[in-house]
């Protein structure tokens, strides 16, 4: 048989091969249409239930926000109430920023007095709680919570709570020069050395900052007076003799003009200058002034502890 005779029969093969072939990949082309088909099919059933899921969590969303809302206004009701009953309370005890600073506390208070500013107080700081734990937005109504409870606790003595109810109100709001002072004084208060003592200063440069310029010369003469007295807790002498420099230019009243000089008469004892510490102890009137000295001369005064020009100053003073 000869490749001729053989042709006929390649040539048969050769198109039901073809055939077979076709056949194959139509089957594959069909296959994967239908597949994908199925697919785009699957995915928009999923993209439309995902369109079903984010209606019902956009309502979901603003149900929440509403009840939220709600909520907030509730506890913000119930705080303001709070507030204006504990600044009725302290009103009655007379207690102003200005008088904390000067060292005004509950001390005479009837314990009823003090009972229900200690229970308004309580709730005031679980209301604060609430609405902090909760996220939700904290506006002016608790800022002015804050000050009121400040105030309050720093007049029952309780100045590390006071000193965190300053701090969030400062943070929040525009505050004024008496708000930064009793905030600075609270500082004072809690004697933890550095730390409360440079948060002291910088709230008393917060309230000189803020100072309008019509303000009491007295006034003017305390708030950079008693910054110096900070300052001179934390070894920074020349500062400190600066500042009480500045107070001294404007002070006219007995307890500022002694309270400067007993600072200056610090100041330079802690310098090693004699003569300036003689002649600002001679200038004090007020004998409880002297009887701080005597109380201080195992630190401010230490290295004239025995000197007998100090001695004779003090016992003439305190005599007369």
């Amino acid at each position: 048989m000869t490749i001729d005779s053989l042709t006929p029969y390649l040539s048969a093969i050769n198109a039901v091969s073809s055939v077979a072939v076709f056949t194959v990949i139509f089957n594959l082309i069909k296959t994967h249409r239908e597949t994908t088909t199925e697919r785009i099919n699957t995915l928009l059933t999923r993209i439309d239930a995902l369109k079903d899921d984010s209606v019902r969590n956009d309502k979901w969303f603003v149900r929440e926000k509403e009840l939220l809302e709600r909520e907030k206004k509730e506890k913000e009701g119930e705080l303001t109430k709070l507030q204006v009953q504990l600044e009725e309370v302290l009103k009655g005890e007379g207690v102003t920023m200005q008088k904390l600073a000067l060292g005004q506390t509950l001390k005479e208070s009837n314990n009823e007095v003090k009972k229900l500013i200690g229970e308004l107080s309580e709730k005031m700081i679980e209301q604060i709680r609430e609405i902090t734990n909760n996220n939700l937005q904290q506006d002016s109504i608790v800022s002015q919570s804050q000050l009121t409870l400040a105030k309050a606790q720093m007049a029952r003595g309780s100045f590390d709570d006071a000193a965190t109810n300053f701090e969030q109100y400062t943070l929040n709001e525009n505050a004024s020069w008496e708000v930064h002072f009793s905030k600075a004084v609270n500082l004072a208060n809690l004697r933890q050395g550095k730390t409360s003592n440079s948060a002291s200063v910088r709230a008393y440069s917060d309230a000189i900052g803020v100072l309008p310029n019509e303000i009491d010369p007295n006034i003017r003469a305390r708030v950079f007076g008693y910054r110096g007295a900070i300052l001179k807790r934390l070894g920074r002498l020349d500062e400190a003799e600066a500042d009480l420099q500045i107070a001294k230019k404007y002070a006219t009243a007995d307890y500022e003009v002694d309270d400067i000089y007993y600072n200056l008469a610090c100041v330079y004892a802690l310098q090693g200058n004699k003569d300036e510490m003689l002649s600002s102890i001679f200038k004090i009137k007020n004998k409880n002034t002297f009887l701080s000295i005597e109380y201080h001369l195992g630190d401010y005064f230490k290295q004239f502890v025995n000197d007998e020009d100090l001695k004779s100053l003090l016992s003439s003073k305190t005599r007369g």
